[in-house]
C-alpha cells in the first residue's frame, strides 16, 4: 500500500489535470462560437458592401438620367428663348 501522502499527491494531481482539461476543453468551446461570429461578421460585411456598392450604381444611374432631363430641358428653354429675342414685335 503506497503511503499517505502520496495517495494524497496523485489524486490532487489527478484532479489538477482533470481541472486543466475541462479548462481547455471549456475555452474551446467558447472560441468556437467566436469564430463562427467572425466568419458571420465577415459574410455580413461582405454582403453590405455589395448592397452598398449596387445602391451606388444605382444612384449614379439615376443621377445620369437626372442630368440629362436637365441638359434637354435647359436646352429647350435655350431654344425657346432664342426664338423669343427673335420675333420682331413692331
Amino acid at each position: 500500500m503506497l503511503p499517505e501522502h502520496e495517495i494524497g499527491s496523485d489524486s490532487d494531481s489527478d484532479t489538477d489535470s482533470q481541472k486543466n482539461m475541462d479548462v481547455e476543453m471549456q475555452n474551446q468551446v467558447e472560441e468556437q462560437p467566436k469564430e463562427k461570429k467572425k466568419h458571420t461578421s465577415a459574410a455580413c460585411s461582405t454582403s453590405a458592401a455589395v448592397t452598398v456598392r449596387n445602391l451606388i450604381t444605382q444612384l449614379t444611374q439615376e443621377l445620369e438620367k437626372i442630368r440629362k432631363e436637365v441638359e434637354n430641358k435647359e436646352n429647350i428653354a435655350r431654344r425657346a428663348r432664342d426664338e423669343m429675342e427673335s420675333v420682331d414685335f413692331n
